[in-house]
């Protein structure tokens, strides 16, 4: 059995640049009207598919600000509100939030370019946020994922002709453990099953 997703959707989005473009700010918005928006619920160890109506609106914008000549600023925050209706968890009928919909995303940057060795020395620093969301159309606390913050580092070096980068990384430097998938077969087992980054 097929199903065929009808959605209307509207998008609108702004470029602008000030003071000689050394700042910038990119906005955009979008929302979907779903009639069949496909969502999986496991149940047990099988899975249902299921066709809901569905609406999901929200909108990003980025900064950028070059405040001195190699030292670079970014921001980046974006919003999503989501719910798909009718959603049938253990008997009761509601709308759920689909799974892996954060509402709030925030990203922090900072980049600063040393000129050095015929080429470019580059350093960045970073945070990256997201808000809490379920792994699963249950909605249930298991499911939960908490809101968590983590920190990025680079240190790179370019050539003059940009040919060739050396760079050293970490990601997630302050060691966060935050949810990335799971499982909630809780009716077969009363458990979860849960991946970590």
């Amino acid at each position: 059995v097929a199903a065929i997703l009808f959605a209307a959707a509207i998008f609108l989005g702004t470029k602008l640049a000030f003071l000689d473009r050394r700042f910038t700010l990119d906005a955009s918005a979008f929302y979907y009207d779903y009639k069949n928006y496909q969502s999986y619920q496991l149940i047990d160890i099988s899975t249902l598919v299921l066709n809901r109506p569905a609406t999901t609106y929200g909108g990003e914008v980025n900064a950028t600000a070059r405040v001195t000549e190699g030292l670079t600023l970014n921001a980046n925050v974006s919003y999503t509100h989501n719910r798909v209706k009718d959603v049938p968890v253990t008997g009761v009928t509601k709308d759920r939030i689909a799974p892996f919909t954060p509402a709030w995303q925030l990203q922090l940057g900072a980049t600063q370019d040393v000129p050095i060795a015929n080429g470019t020395l580059q350093f960045y620093g970073g945070g990256h946020y997201t808000a809490s969301h379920y792994f699963s159309i249950s909605n249930f606390d298991a499911a939960r994922v908490e809101s968590y913050w983590t920190f990025d580092a680079r240190i790179s070096w370019t050539d003059a002709d940009k040919l060739w980068k050396i760079a050293i990384f970490g990601d997630n430097l302050g060691q966060k453990r935050y949810k990335t998938v799971g499982f909630d077969p809780t009716g077969l087992c009363g458990c979860t099953q849960v991946a970590y980054g």
